[in-house]
C-alpha cells in the first residue's frame, strides 16, 4: 500500500516530465514547505487568543461572579418564615453606631 508513491511521475514542468517524484530534489527546485510559517502564525494566534481571554476574564471577574450569584439567587427559592406571619413583631429597629461620633 505504501509503496505506491514510487510509481508517481511528474507531469510538469516539461523538463521533469515522466521523472519519478521520488528522484526529484524539491529543495533545489525552490519548493520549500511553508509548514513552519503556518505553525508560527497558528501558534501566535492561539497564544494571542489565550492572553486576551485570560486578561478579560481577570478584568471582568467580579461581573461574572455577580452574575453567578444573581443566577443562583433566581433559582434558589426562599421560604417564608411562618413564625413571622403567626407572631408579627411590634417594633422594627435599626441601630447604627460610629466610634468617631462617640466623643
Amino acid at each position: 500500500y505504501f509503496e505506491a508513491h514510487v510509481n508517481y511521475t511528474c507531469a510538469s514542468p516539461t523538463n521533469l516530465r515522466n521523472k519519478a517524484l521520488i528522484d526529484i530534489d524539491f529543495e533545489k527546485l525552490g519548493c520549500k514547505s511553508k509548514l513552519s510559517l503556518y505553525m508560527a502564525v497558528g501558534s501566535s494566534c492561539v497564544i494571542l487568543f489565550l492572553m486576551l481571554t485570560i486578561t478579560l476574564t481577570y478584568r471582568y471577574r467580579w461581573y461574572g461572579r455577580y452574575a453567578w450569584f444573581l443566577l443562583r439567587a433566581k433559582f434558589n427559592k426562599y421560604e417564608l418564615i411562618r413564625d413571622e406571619e403567626e407572631n408579627p413583631k411590634t417594633y422594627d429597629a435599626f441601630v447604627a453606631h460610629n466610634s468617631n461620633d462617640s466623643a
